[in-house]
């Protein structure tokens, strides 16, 4: 996803699964037919398509920085709060604004703790930015949970 929003990688089935292949090899894995059996660069791409055409991440397409450094501090009752971390994705506006907060995920089956980890991190990366959006995007399922600023 990286690749692709730094125009690096053009979003096309041919070049996703050639750079998903070059990829494995570099890791020294096999790149397996069936993805139950380990890493495939078809279903790589599949996942990678999959999300570049959702309506939802389509839209903000060309308004994605990736990779997006963030820090905060607050001080609430006498105690500071730090956020530090990198955003996988952020929407910026017209302004520069940040909009929106993207993490990608590759996980098949997340367990529900993992879920409210991934949740909880999107929040504090909204609240530290001032984002009124997120979104947790699951490549490999396409599901892609919604969150709103409180």
């Amino acid at each position: 996803m990286e690749e692709i929003l730094n125009s690096e990688l053009i979003p096309e089935e041919f070049s996703i699964q050639e750079r998903a292949r070059t990829l494995l090899v570099q890791l020294e894995q096999k790149d397996q037919k069936d993805p139950a059996r380990g890493f495939s660069s078809q279903e790589m791409t599949q996942a990678i398509l999959r999300t570049i055409q959702n309506p939802e991440v389509s839209f903000l397409l060309d308004t994605l920085i990736p990779e997006y450094p963030i820090y905060a501090g607050e001080c609430e009752d006498q105690s500071i709060q730090l956020t530090s971390g990198i955003a996988d994705a952020v929407a910026l506006d017209a302004s520069r604004n940040i909009t929106t907060i993207i993490d990608w995920k590759s996980d098949v089956s997340p367990s529900p703790q993992q879920r409210e980890n991934y949740l909880s991190q999107v929040k504090d990366y909204m609240k530290a930015t001032c984002a009124k959006k997120g979104y947790i995007v699951y490549l490999t399922t396409g599901e892609i949970v919604t969150i709103l600023s409180e």
